[in-house]
């Protein structure tokens, strides 16, 4: 059976996927795919895509790690195959789509400051970008190098048949009816905004100390990497900077960030819808062992509450209501004398009197209490 990898959400760099991690957001980074192709040991695999892209060099790297693979590898877009997804999806041995889903390919994309010189250079590396990425489109469809740059300039998005005929992709799902960067800069092939490599560190920073403030990890227990404190100094030594503050110096990455904690917060709260229906239909399963009253109040009251709580109180309410009755029984018996009532007498210390009426009344219980 073949074994199945998820390629979803941004495509990452190895360093940036802690972050994308802790805010619980899908993702993918070269180390994912080099895991579960060990997993894998040489069986077929199947490439789940649905992907807007990412970083260039990311997806460089995953599509090497796929083509050097040795066993079929078999990609399915699922949703969509974009920008640096589509680089990973032109490295399967069978690129399959879905009806509803979307292939798009266009020119890598960067931030860059500086003088004139320093645009000119940044130029140049984005050419030789695409021009790399052009060698796997080729590759891939088979078609002339100025046609798939036209396509990447004019920012082409392919429905599935659209995709099929120019090459991109293999065939259908499901059956039819017949009708390198030497500047250091990180180069992005994608729709969505990525967060970049500084930006990951600074976030970092922020996400320590707010860990610090409420209670959380110490610096040292999080981090992994001994070369971090190195990126802290600064000139009036160690500081750690706030997430406003980041984003205030760097205004860029405000989409980037408002999309993750925007995911974060969906997230949460169907998570949180998720965790009340369960709550209600536990309760509901415990309807008849527990008064109405008691269950309203703990699906609505001030104070809810889940199923095995409930039950639990009621079970010490109706102990206590028990040992209430068991005292008013008590109370109920010394107040009414029965227990000074002597006991049956013993036959041996009964006097001559009490044993003749003893049998007298035996008798007269044989006979149905008439006496003859």
């Amino acid at each position: 059976m073949a074994v199945e990898i998820n390629v979803k959400g941004p495509i990452v760099t190895n360093s940036q996927k802690w972050l994308y991690d802790f805010l619980d957001s899908d993702s993918c980074a070269p180390k994912d795919i080099e895991g579960k192709l060990q997993e894998a040991a040489g069986e077929d695999v199947i490439l789940n895509i649905n992907s807007n892209g990412g970083v260039a060099t990311a997806g460089f790297e995953i599509y090497t790690l796929l083509k050097n693979y040795e066993g079929k590898v078999t990609a399915q877009i699922i949703g969509a195959a974009m920008s640096a997804a589509s680089i990973i999806a032109c490295a399967a041995d069978e690129c399959l789509i879905s009806d509803a889903a979307i292939y798009m390919i266009h020119n890598t994309q960067c931030y860059a400051v500086g003088d004139y010189r320093d645009m000119e250079q940044e130029a140049d590396a984005l050419r030789q970008f695409n021009e790399a990425i052009i060698n796997v489109y080729e590759k891939k469809t088979g078609k002339a190098r100025e046609d798939l740059q036209d396509l990447m300039d004019k920012n082409t998005y392919m429905s599935p048949a659209r995709a099929i005929a120019l090459g991109f992709v293999d065939g259908y799902m499901f059956a039819q009816l017949e009708t390198n960067n030497q500047s250091g800069l990180m180069v992005l092939n994608a729709e969505t905004p990525i967060i970049s490599e500084s930006a990951v560190q600074k976030l970092k920073q922020a996400v320590l100390l707010m860990e610090q403030q409420s209670g959380g990890k110490s610096t040292d227990s999080v981090m992994d990497d001994g070369d971090f404190n190195k990126t802290n100094q600064g000139k009036e030594g160690n500081t750690i900077m706030t997430l406003e503050e980041f984003l205030k110096e760097n205004p860029e990455e405000q989409a980037a960030v408002d999309k993750l904690v925007d995911d974060a917060k969906e997230s949460g709260m169907e998570e949180g819808a998720k965790n009340e229906r369960t709550r209600l239909q536990e309760l509901d399963a415990i309807s008849k062992t527990v008064t109405s009253e008691a269950l309203h109040d703990a699906k609505y009251g001030e104070n809810p509450m889940d199923a095995k709580t409930l039950a639990y109180e009621c079970m010490v309410d109706d102990s206590k209501r028990a040992a209430a009755y068991m005292d008013a029984v008590k109370k109920d018996a010394d107040n009414s004398g029965a227990g000074k009532v002597p006991a049956q007498p013993d036959e041996d210390t009964a006097s001559d009197e009490e044993k003749d009426a003893e049998r007298l009344a035996s008798a007269a219980n044989k006979k149905g209490g008439k006496m003859s």
